[in-house]
């Protein structure tokens, strides 16, 4: 509990004691004021009660009395509708929503903490100690943050107010935590506003309408199934045409709101996976999507009169997710359709979805993934424009509330999580205000060192072992500026994450001889700091090791037991740790440097071997100097790996589009690429070249997309074309069975260490890097799953020249250059360099 006064509640608690003319005194040199919930409080207006009355008295040290009806000779807190009405008949509430919630002084020392609801008088009790300066940032109580004073007054107001979203939710598989974090999470959720109002299912559920586990009722009702390839199954979906299954659906969400009073959705989603009905009556009822949104309006009209205003959901995802298409299909005023935002059917966007779904249904929600275990694997995510700038395009498109599947790993998400659970319930509220409030309230005098911290993790750099240094170092300067011990503490448990991110590391790089003894201890670790919620470990567990009945790997049970039985760690060992780490992992030592975009060609003259680089996904972008007479012919190979189209994009530097193109794919052939395995892989890639044209309207500096969708790449031969493939950080070059070939880059006169990032996804790679004389500089041969960075060293004399890399043995790639002009052309003679590099003079 931090013991320091805020500026930002200085308006609320103050010095000394103000008149009831001027504000409600809650705690000063009169008796403390009195917490009233009116007669019989529910479950929920006891909670809301006994909450301001433990962090009220942790502001003041005073405990307020709770009581039914107002003492007299006190000021009082009208907790609630019941207390409002019974004590303060002209307070109207009939105006307020679900959740909404006023805050109002009144004469005589009272004031309104209340909802039209009890959930929305949960809310404005929590709205109060927002006020008074209370934050959770974290579940537990070394996430909370508590200023101290003498006297607390609340001055004159009168405000109400409705949350942005009905449905606010960002919840981890909190099943597989120990009963404590649960308790912790569950708290830290419900003090940032969490679920909302807008509570019920909206998860897979047409299993629990036809089971696909009754194998009796498949025998006797095959027709209640999908019909797949013309057969029956009980593997996949259900028929949402039969009659007797619509019924049945009826009755279960009928079931469902009489055994859940208080819930307001119904979930009709699909089940996971694919497998859906295409007999006669659902083919003609149109796609998959028309298929399920008529079954849930005709759900939702069967309901409607028996329970009005709650809702029919389910989710737009995989087979689901493309918006209907039947000409005058509209969802019904109950029905809300939650998009996924993955497992989207390829040719879609999410935006696509967005827009399209919310121009036929009245509401829509958002599923989303804010952090899932074999995605992110742990690693740190910081980004709180993006995650701002979403928020607001889902409430712009009807989104009623938003679904963040997510995991108790605050020490890869913390800022995050948080700002969401705030935005969520307030839109309006400035992004670099929260930011600032998170930064000054959780780390106090040591906030600009955790700035630059999370700073390191914006976007989706990978955890290189330079980032990893550099981090470190960031938490050795909080240490040295923290004025507090809770911030210390909190400093100590961002030290046990980064020290679960080397092992991990470690792990990822071991060989197979070593790896099982290097999980262990990133098992072992991950359980010791589980008090601390800074990493969702029981996930991580059950993702490598799998599950009982389901082990992935060949490791005696009593093994696992003790892994998984570490006692929690002490303070003792939280700082050896940290101080082998800062010993162990040094930083690379190279300037990361912006240059300019502003590109000329490399005067000198370098023979070579081109390569041949096979470009994949959606954000690969190359600089092109288009010749005298404006037109740019390339050799196409499209249809790599997957047969899906290529498009290509020529802008002007400013962004300005000049021509786009969208090249087939094209036929099958396949070349071997190994990647450090036993046996050489041979990768299908399809595709045969062709010349395509992009017209620039005449010679100059432009800039060329390359987007391959559905999981493709494509090969572009630019024959002499000057041209240079982005490689940045931010802007990385991905592509797939190594460079085939050297690829080149220019070393800027000066220049003593360069730096190359590698992230392989498909684990092995081997990386060289040679000088202007032909010699090897750098050769590195290993797993980069979790990317790596590696310094080269710049003899005197081997500056302001060209220099080249191959990468081998690997599959999928991003690569990145550091302190060096970012750009590779795949022929020494194409170079394009910065004007501000000189030009090899």
């Amino acid at each position: 509990m931090i013991r320091q006064l805020s500026l930002v509640i200085a308006a609320f608690i103050v010095p000394t004691c103000g008149s009831t003319a001027q504000g409600t005194v809650l705690v000063g040199d009169r008796p403390a004021a009195a917490i009233v919930t009116g007669p019989e409080p529910s479950d929920m207006v006891t909670l809301a009660a006994e909450e301001l009355q433990t962090y009220l008295g942790k502001i003041c040290g005073a405990k307020l009395d709770i009581s039914q009806e107002a003492p007299e000779g006190k000021a009082v807190i009208l907790l609630g509708a019941e207390a409002a009405k019974q004590a303060a008949a002209e307070v109207d509430l009939s105006d307020l929503g679900p959740e909404g919630r006023l805050l109002k002084s009144l004469p005589q020392g009272q004031f309104v903490v209340a909802g039209r609801t009890d959930r929305g008088t949960l809310n404005a009790a929590y709205d109060l100690l927002h006020l008074l300066g209370c934050r959770w940032f974290l579940p537990g109580e070394a996430g909370e943050y508590v200023p101290r004073a003498d006297t607390v007054k609340l001055p004159e107001m009168d405000k109400r107010f409705e949350p942005s979203f009905g449905h606010r939710n960002i919840w981890a598989a909190s099943s597989r935590l120990p009963a404590q974090q649960r308790e912790e999470y569950a708290a830290w959720q419900r003090r940032n506003h969490m679920p909302g109002a807008l509570t019920g299912t909206m998860g897979h559920a047409y299993d629990r309408i036809v089971s696909r586990r009754d194998k009796q009722l498949f025998e006797d009702h095959p027709e209640y199934f999908a019909e797949v390839d013309g057969e029956r199954t009980n593997h996949g979906q259900i028929c949402t045409t039969n009659p007797a299954v619509i019924q049945r659906a009826i009755e279960y969400a009928r079931k469902h709101f009489q055994d859940n009073p208080d819930a307001m959705m119904v979930s009709l989603s699909p089940n996971d996976g694919g497998g859906f009905c295409r007999c006669a009556a659902c083919s003609a009822q149109g796609t998959i999507s028309d298929n399920a949104l008529i079954f849930a309006n005709t759900v939702a009209k069967a309901i409607e009169d028996e329970f009005p205003g709650r809702y029919v959901s389910f989710y737009a995802y995989a087979g689901t997710s493309p918006p209907p298409t039947r000409e005058g299909l509209t969802g019904r005023g109950n029905v809300i359709v939650w998009i996924a935002t993955s497992f989207i059917t390829a040719g879609y966007t999410l935006e696509s979805l967005v827009e399209g779904w919310s121009a036929k249904v009245q509401h829509i929600g958002i599923r989303t993934y804010y952090s899932v275990c074999p995605w992110s694997w742990e690693m740190p995510r910081h980004d709180p424009a993006g995650l701002t700038e979403r928020l607001q395009y889902y409430h712009a498109n009807k989104a009623l509330g938003v679904s963040a599947e997510s995991e108790d790993n605050f020490g890869s998400r913390g800022v995050n999580y948080w700002l969401a659970a705030q935005l969520m319930y307030d839109l309006d509220r400035s992004t670099d205000q929260l930011v600032n409030d998170y930064y000054d309230k959780c780390w106090g005098a040591a906030a600009p060192a955790m700035r630059d911290y999370w700073g390191r993790w914006q976007g989706t750099q990978p955890v290189t072992g330079d980032r990893l240094a550099l981090a470190l170092r960031d938490l050795q300067r909080a240490d040295e500026l923290a004025k507090t011990d809770e911030v210390r503490h909190r400093v100590a448990m961002m030290k046990t994450y980064l020290h679960y991110l080397r092992l991990y590391r470690e792990y990822g790089a071991a060989s197979r001889e070593q790896r099982t003894e290097a999980l262990g201890r990133v098992i072992s670790y991950g359980y010791s700091i589980q008090p601390f919620h800074m990493v969702i470990i029981p996930n991580v567990f059950y993702r490598i090791v799998g599950k009982p009945k389901s082990r992935k790997l060949d490791i005696p049970e009593e093994t696992l037991k003790v892994w998984q039985q570490t006692e929690p760690i002490t303070a003792d060992e939280i700082e050896a740790d940290f101080a082998r780490d800062l010993v162990d992992i040094q930083p690379l030592g190279v300037e990361r440097v912006a240059f300019s975009e502003d590109l000329v060609p490399l005067q000198v003259t370098a023979q070579g071997a081109a390569s041949k680089v096979a470009y994949r996904g959606g954000a690969n972008e190359c600089f092109v100097l288009a010749p005298e007479g404006g037109v740019i012919r390339l050799g196409v190979t499209t249809g790599l790996i997957r047969q899906h189209e290529t498009v290509l994009t020529l802008e002007t530097p400013d962004g300005k589009v000049v021509d786009e193109v969208e090249v087939p794919p094209g036929v099958v052939h396949t070349v071997p690429i190994d990647t450090g395995g036993a046996q050489p892989d041979n990768l299908p890639l399809q595709g045969e070249g062709q010349l395509t044209t992009l017209k620039a309207g005449g010679p100059g500096l432009l800039r060329l997309r390359i987007k391959t969708v559905g999981g493709s790449a494509c090969r572009l031969d630019f024959g002499d074309l000057r041209q240079a493939a982005i490689a940045t950080e931010e802007r990385p070059l991905v592509f797939i069975s190594g460079t085939q070939g050297p690829m080149y880059l220019y070393v800027p006169k000066g220049t003593r260490a360069f730096g190359v990032g590698l992230r392989t996804p498909d684990h092995h790679a081997r990386l060289t890097v040679t000088n202007p004389e032909g010699g090897v500089a750098l050769e590195e041969d290993g797993d980069y799953t979790l990317g790596e960075e590696f310094r080269v060293e710049v003899p005197q004399g081997r500056d302001g020249a060209i220099w080249s890399l191959i990468i081998t043995k690997c599959e999928d790639c991003t690569l990145h250059l550091i302190g060096v002009p970012a750009y590779l052309s795949q022929k020494p003679s194409a170079l394009l360099v910065p004007i501000t590099a000189g030009n090899g003079q």
